[in-house]
């Protein structure tokens, strides 16, 4: 079972609205060996998580259909635990490829076909809900429409996510325009990275209600030069200085990592096994590794590097207050991702900028 199908109770309780400075997590990975437990509602509780960005699937461009295709839909969120109160949003990943490719004239097909998709889900959600209530013993005919009518106060947004180009802009917003016209009574958010955030005049400003900052994923991964691809301070602050993105913002930051390794010059992926890669020795930001051995599936040869890409605690929590300072009409404060062993090992810095956001 997965983590999410204990986040679902949280998302359908008592909704209210999100306040500045509200507690937020994206929900993207999922644990198909775990159970739900009562811990992960205990630190909901414990961190006072009222918000969750919820992946509900990608959007990628089929060749062999010659055509835009859903992929990961979470259809498994199902299972219901004792509600919560708190708030969500769908977020749906399209490829930058997806407008590379499909023509012009696809925009407000595709956008009818996701408002389709995210309504089916979140209806199938609702029904689960009501279901889960009647087994705890509730009344199936009383709670379905209390849950119903819920639903527009815990799903008011909902964003997209996209790493769009120079060259897909125009697409990708008159994707967002169609979008728009067909959820009119939802917020519409998008992701921004960094260089969309900081050259707005060359990238555009999508056609959105709201953006979400990403302050992670911020250097090219693939060269061996890059200090950490997922957070650089130094990268961040370039990208910080001097800039005021017209549109409101809400501010994501990352509790996550992996290893990226390298042959030579070359790279060659990503490790994502952390216990693996500490058992050959792996300490310190960039490590050779000593003897031919096999991690996470893979095999390495000695002498492959592997840099590590976790984020500083220290590094991270100056960092969280110079991005906060720049964007000082956010909403949510929000953390990339939901997960246990990451929020364990970031807990500090989290309830710290929690109380201090």
């Amino acid at each position: 079972m997965r983590y999410l199908i204990l986040l679902l109770p949280f998302l359908l309780g008592c909704g209210h609205q999100p306040k500045q400075g509200s507690h937020a997590f994206y929900y993207w990975k999922f644990d198909s060996e775990s159970d739900p437990s009562a811990a992960d509602t205990a630190l909901i509780r414990k961190l006072h998580v009222d918000h969750f960005y919820i992946h509900y699937f990608d959007v990628d461009w089929s060749e062999a259909l010659g055509m835009p295709v859903p992929k990961g839909a979470r259809y498994y969120y199902s299972d219901i635990t004792p509600m919560l109160n708190g708030t969500y949003c769908p977020v749906v990943f399209i490829t930058n490829r997806t407008f590379e490719t499909m023509g012009e004239d696809s925009c407000e097909w595709l956008a009818g076909k996701i408002t389709a998709k995210i309504n089916d889900m979140t209806a199938g959600f609702e029904n689960r809900a009501a279901g889960q209530a009647y087994k705890a013993g509730q009344n199936w005919l009383e709670e379905k429409p209390k849950i119903i009518a819920r639903r527009e106060e815990l799903h008011k947004e909902v964003q997209i996510d996209c790493d769009w180009t120079p060259s897909t802009k125009d697409k990708y917003f008159h994707f967002l325009r169609a979008f728009k016209a067909l959820n009119k009574e939802k917020e519409l958010s998008a992701t921004i990275r960094l260089y969309p955030y900081k050259y707005y005049r060359k990238m555009g400003i999508p056609p959105i209600d709201r953006g979400m900052l990403m302050c992670y994923n911020m250097d090219r991964i693939d060269k061996l030069a890059t200090a950490n691809s997922v957070f650089d301070k130094k990268v961040l602050t370039s990208y910080l200085v001097g800039t005021h993105y017209p549109l409101p913002l809400d501010v994501s930051f990352p509790i996550f990592g992996w290893y990226a390794w390298f042959r030579g010059n070359q790279f060659r992926g990503i490790v994502h096994d952390v216990d693996e890669v500490t058992k050959v020795g792996i300490i310190n930001s960039k490590s050779l590794i000593s003897r031919d051995t096999t991690l996470d599936g893979r095999f390495f040869r000695e002498g492959d590097l592997v840099r590590r890409e976790y984020p500083d605690s220290g590094t991270l929590k100056s960092a969280i207050d110079l991005a906060m300072r720049k964007v000082p009409a956010y909403r949510h404060v929000t953390f990339y991702h939901w997960d246990p062993n990451s929020i364990a090992a970031y807990e500090d810095i989290i309830q710290e900028t929690f109380a201090d956001y």
